[in-house]
């Protein structure tokens, strides 16, 4: 019986995926590769999560994720949360920063993470308070963030 599970994701572009890794502590992403799962194999980009007996395949085409946490017995899908809600704001960064925009991360109680991009002229783009990892109403703020 296979306990791997196939999840769609956003996760499509290597820079911003190990950027998003590098933000849990003890992830690290291991390269492009074959992952021998419990009865299943896969191949993609490959991601060690905290305590994962298999490590994370990203099909970065895709975005599809392969991964056997056997329920959570084999490692704690907190873990694969923390990757897909920074990968957003690691995409933010990327092209926000550039540009010279800045950009501000407060951890709500819930978990999420209030993202405010702050653009030229003193006004500020602001991510919210989304239910999900990825999900966002964005809404603009005045000079001041209000």
């Amino acid at each position: 019986m296979s306990h791997t599970v196939k999840r769609q994701s956003q996760l499509v572009d290597r820079a911003i995926i190990e950027k998003a890794v590098s933000r849990i502590d003890g992830a690290k992403v291991l390269g492009v590769g074959t992952v021998k799962m419990y009865s299943s194999s896969a191949t993609g980009l490959r991601v060690q999560l905290p305590g994962w007996k298999y490590p994370l395949v990203i099909e970065e085409a895709t975005g599809e994720l392969k991964f056997d946490t056997y329920k959570g017995q084999w490692g704690d899908e907190k873990y694969l949360q923390d990757l897909q809600q920074g990968y957003p704001i690691e995409l933010a960064k990327s092209i926000h920063e550039p540009q010279g925009h800045k950009i501000t991360e407060l951890p709500l109680e819930n978990g999420d993470i209030r993202v405010t991009i702050k653009v030229g002229g003193g006004y500020a783009v602001d991510g919210g308070d989304s239910p999900g990892p990825s999900a966002g109403g964005y809404g603009v703020a005045g000079p001041g963030g209000e």
